[in-house]
């Protein structure tokens, strides 16, 4: 039994551990992953990927799991040689990173005692024919190659993809140095989505510090839907508010996804006759109105909703036609609509598509009145697969080609 340590000194979290994944998916060996750490001020979104288990990690550990892999809690030293005295498995290190070298250099003094064979790998780029590849340090022999295609995507590609019968254009309201390097899971379900409806995609980031009103409603005239993200700076939601006001004034097909569905809330919100000072208490304490409270303090719910939940879709709404009345997805918030809102979005059009089982957590929405305007607290885009994209992305990026045409 052997423990293989990939070292890859990348400096996007959303390439974290792809190396790793891919030599695990080389040789059938298991995946570990112990303490890592990431420049939060330039990356924020650098741990966002959410495990069934309710754990954050590294988003590039996305491509673990794309790859069929079971992705673990995040290992100690004593569970990751625990695991290699089991089978063989693969550690994903980060070179220089003081987290991960404490981390391999405590797992390294309990290999030897345990007398567990350690191989070690560099990651390097090759030139050509892949991106990255994983070479024995000691053999110079390549285990493992990843590569990229131009959505940023790491996992194996399909035997079988439609042809392309028609395109589609979508904007995605981030930076794109975030959506590419910190967070990748946007991209690669939309791109998962067009391939299976045999569309091209093209994509236009808009940076929601830097665009005014004027520059979103532009954008809406350009693009056929607009989608907005999750994600952990609460700088991005004055922009996403802006955003989502020109899908809404555009009938143009809007996605909101987690801090996206709070945003897409607040706009509407903000059009209710006595709600125009409304915003997210998370982003704005001093709001007069608060449209997202905590969920901490009240009987029942969680103070944090990390993990996989099964949610309760509303019978005839959007989501249930494409979901089911109780489908799964992950989640990461500490935040909810307020109650007392439900109502009065309601009379704006704006009504709830699925709760949690208490029925005290929003967790969809959807406008009766747009073509398609529709939020999820979840992140249902960490469950897209490129053989199985999630359904509401698809139906989204349908819409958007069909308001294209």
């Amino acid at each position: 039994m052997s423990l293989l340590v990939v070292h890859h000194a990348t400096g996007e979290p959303a390439l974290h551990g792809a190396a790793a994944a891919a030599l695990c998916k080389a040789i059938g060996a298991r995946l570990v992953h112990g303490p890592v750490g990431f420049d939060l001020a330039r990356h924020a979104d650098a741990f966002q990927h959410v495990t069934r288990c309710g754990q954050l990690v590294a988003s590039g550990l996305l491509w673990a799991e794309r790859l069929g892999l079971d992705l673990s809690a995040r290992s100690t030293a004593d569970e990751t040689v625990a695991a290699a005295l089991a089978g063989d498995v693969v550690l994903a290190h980060r070179p220089g990173d003081p987290q991960s070298e404490d981390h391999l250099s405590e797992v390294t003094g309990l290999a030897g005692r345990a007398g567990v064979d350690m191989r070690h790998f560099a990651v390097r780029v090759p030139g050509e024919g892949a991106d990255l590849a994983v070479v024995g340090e000691a053999s110079g022999a390549v285990l493992a190659t990843v590569t990229r295609d131009r959505y940023g995507r790491v996992d194996m590609p399909l035997a079988d993809v439609s042809p392309k019968t028609g395109a589609v254009r979508i904007a995605l309201v981030g930076s794109e140095h975030d959506q590419r390097e910190a967070y990748p899971a946007n991209i690669a379900a939309l791109a998962d989505a067009a391939d299976a409806l045999g569309l091209d995609l093209t994509l236009v980031f808009l940076d929601p510090k830097l665009q005014s009103a004027d520059d979103f409603a532009q954008a809406a005239r350009e693009v056929g839907g607009v989608l907005l993200p999750g994600g952990s700076d609460m700088g991005n939601v004055t922009g996403q508010i802006l955003a989502a006001g020109a899908g809404l004034d555009a009938g143009l097909p809007t996605l909101g996804l987690c801090l996206g569905m709070q945003s897409m809330s607040t706009a509407v919100a903000r059009r209710t006759p006595g709600f125009e000072a409304a915003n997210l208490e998370e982003a704005d304490p001093d709001a007069p109105i608060k449209t997202f409270v905590p969920m901490a303090g009240t009987p029942g719910l969680p103070v944090y909703r990390l993990g996989e939940a099964t949610i309760r879709a509303q019978p005839g709404t959007r989501i249930a036609a494409l979901l089911g009345a109780a489908p799964t997805v992950l989640c990461n918030h500490r935040y909810r609509l307020a109650p007392g809102l439900v109502g009065p979005l309601d009379g704006s059009g704006l009504a709830v598509g699925a709760t949690d089982a208490t029925g005290g957590i929003v967790d969809a929405v959807e406008h009766r009145d747009h073509p398609f305007y529709t939020g999820m607290q979840g992140h249902p885009e960490l469950s897209s697969r490129r053989d199985a994209p999630h359904p509401l992305i698809t139906a989204f990026v349908a819409a958007a080609a069909g308001r294209a045409s």
